[in-house]
């Protein structure tokens, strides 16, 4: 059952709770991770077994934070559904929330959906304030935290988890997440392959542990959201340096920032290279000028073939919006892409490797598939 999907969740649980936690587990996203929803598990019933089902008014809370999983327990109960529920934090024992900090507790409102969505933040939010207070045990990794605080790029975009302590030494470890402030705006569009995924924001974050307090043993790594880790050539095309000896958060969190900015700005030039350059070999054999290729539904099934040494190029002008890549266009070997070109000029060779550009002219926009 911990891997139920929110559908089979949502059909468990009593029909008097079910708006509220139908709220979490679809439009569940909190803290820095967008791409990790909060997950359901453990589903059970505090009624008795002549309680007829649906009545399931508990369950596990999975909740991502600071590249943890928070594991709380909810507890409802299905006979009197206005109650507000009762937490469980697992294995954090010493965090006791203050309740004048908790609106929707406080004024719990079991006919707003939104109301055990919202609690739950403002739980978060006060966790997180508890881990804060954690790192007052190191004066070193306070001392990380308070720079870090004092940036306002970085003091409202931190997550903060202070590790258990060790059981030889004394001390514990820490991690921060932080949202880098990198502006993604300008990365190319791209489609996903799977359509139903949801990339969730553009997004790249940054963890940092901490595996002493002393900082002799740090390892950083680093998160981007699915869009902005395809847009500059996968995981592998990235590599952060490592955190140096003696070094602090407020030095090295900007070396990384600069470095990812480089690497957006070279994969935006790039882009912009790529179009000036079909730009141009349009313009070279005359089917460039918006003279040629009016946009509008009129024509927007002209096709135009033209040979270029061993390329061939298929030219399809469409109306003002076309999209990245046409829907057989996925498979980059080419074989859905080659009926297309084969369609459209007989000539076209059966071989080789096919790709689309969208280029956008300034009164229309072409698709074009190059195959080598």
């Amino acid at each position: 059952m911990n891997n139920m999907s929110p559908e089979v969740a949502l059909n468990r649980i009593s029909p008097e709770l079910r708006p509220l936690l139908c709220s979490v587990v679809r439009n569940g996203r909190v803290g820095l991770d967008s791409t990790n929803c909060l997950r359901v598990t453990d589903l059970k019933t505090g009624c008795t077994s002549l309680t007829p089902g649906p009545c399931c008014d508990r369950f596990k809370l999975h909740i991502p934070y600071a590249g943890e999983t928070l594991k709380w327990d909810i507890i409802f109960n299905a006979r009197d559904p206005e109650l507000p529920p009762d937490f469980i934090f697992g294995e954090d024992a010493e965090f006791l929330p203050e309740p004048s900090e908790l609106p929707h507790l406080v004024q719990w409102d079991a006919g707003d959906p939104e109301c055990l969505l919202q609690l739950v933040k403002e739980l978060i939010q006060q966790y997180h304030q508890y881990q804060c207070q954690r790192l007052r045990e190191s004066s070193r990794l306070l001392f990380e935290y308070d720079s870090l605080l004092e940036d306002p790029n970085y003091s409202r975009s931190m997550e903060i988890y202070a590790g258990h302590k060790n059981s030889w030494t004394g001390e514990f470890s820490a991690r921060f997440l932080l949202k880098l402030p990198v502006d993604f705006s300008n990365i190319p569009v791209y489609l996903l392959k799977d359509t139903t995924l949801d990339p969730g924001e553009d997004v790249a974050l940054l963890s940092v542990s901490f595996e002493d307090a002393e900082a002799t043993q740090v390892f950083p790594k680093l998160y981007l959201s699915p869009s902005i880790e395809h847009a500059l050539g996968g995981s592998s095309a990235l590599h952060i340096p490592a955190f140096p000896s003696g070094g602090c958060l407020i030095d090295y969190v900007p070396q990384v920032c600069q470095l990812l900015t480089n690497k957006v700005q070279y994969v935006i030039q790039g882009y912009h290279k790529r179009r000036e350059y079909i730009a141009a070999f349009l313009s070279h054999f005359g089917i460039g000028p918006p003279s040629v290729l009016p946009a509008g539904p009129a024509h927007s099934d002209f096709p135009v073939c033209v040979p270029l040494h061993q390329q061939w190029a298929a030219v399809l002008a469409g109306a003002e919006v076309l999209p990245l890549q046409p829907p057989l266009g996925w498979q980059r070997d080419g074989q859905e892409s080659q009926s297309i070109l084969q369609e459209l000029h007989p000539s076209v060779s059966g071989r080789g490797l096919c790709h689309w550009e969208t280029l956008g002219l300034k009164y229309s926009s072409v698709c074009v598939c190059v195959c080598v």
